[in-house]
């Protein structure tokens, strides 16, 4: 089971960071200087705050959707941690008991 979880998590950094265009494998993109991404944030940012003062309930429904989506993962990693706990006293408690007597 470990090495399920192990290989689940690695193959999972492995996908998030391999491009998702197959332009990108080539070499020839070029990165924006610095610059040009604090400004497109920027300017991100500002279109976000311009919709929400003009239509209010788009924002309120993706806040919404943000705190289902917090509350989703808070969920999951409470069930992995109480098996990882689980696993580990199960496995540590042979251990303790040796090291008590």
């Amino acid at each position: 089971m470990r090495f399920l979880l192990k290989a689940a998590f690695w193959f999972t950094v492995v996908v998030l960071f391999l491009p998702k265009d197959p332009a990108d494998l080539t070499g020839s993109h070029r990165t924006p200087p610095a610059d040009v991404d604090v400004s497109e944030a920027y300017n991100l940012l500002l279109n976000i705050q311009n919709m929400c003062a003009e239509q209010p309930e788009i924002c309120q429904a993706g806040a919404d959707g943000l705190a289902a989506l917090k509350n989703g993962t808070q969920g999951s990693a409470d069930v992995i941690a109480k098996i990882l706990a689980f696993q580990s006293g199960s496995n540590g408690s042979a251990d303790r008991d040796r090291d008590s007597k």
